[in-house]
């Protein structure tokens, strides 16, 4: 499957972008975007597929994906049989690449 753009909706006095999602099941198609994207899940199980590297991914579990790095969390099948019982929650952050870098060595400079 050849990975789709996706163009972040990052408002102009955004820095950053943060969404918080509670779906049935997760973004489907395979994409990349300009920004970095940092995902924690807070409700879900699946496969991660970043690249040509194919994860399993559970509740708890934090990724960082890097700019145009194209990925994608698949829901478990149990997802797609519209059981109300089943959420995918997740929180993510996006950011411009320079920014996590100046984040990230800031940060280093404090420890």
């Amino acid at each position: 499957m050849e990975p789709i753009y996706f163009k972040v909706p990052i408002l102009s006095e955004e820095t950053i972008r943060v969404e918080h999602w509670d779906l049935d099941h997760f973004y489907n198609p395979m994409h990349f975007h300009e920004e970095c994207q940092l995902t924690y899940i807070i409700e879900g199980s699946g496969n991660v597929f970043v690249g040509s590297t194919v994860e399993k991914f559970q509740t708890g579990e934090a990724f960082l994906f890097g700019k145009n790095l194209p990925h994608v969390l698949r829901s478990s099948e149990e997802y797609y049989l519209n059981n109300p019982t089943l959420h995918a929650k997740a929180i993510s952050i996006f950011l411009e690449s320079i920014l996590f870098f100046i984040c990230l060595k800031q940060y280093l400079k404090v420890e």
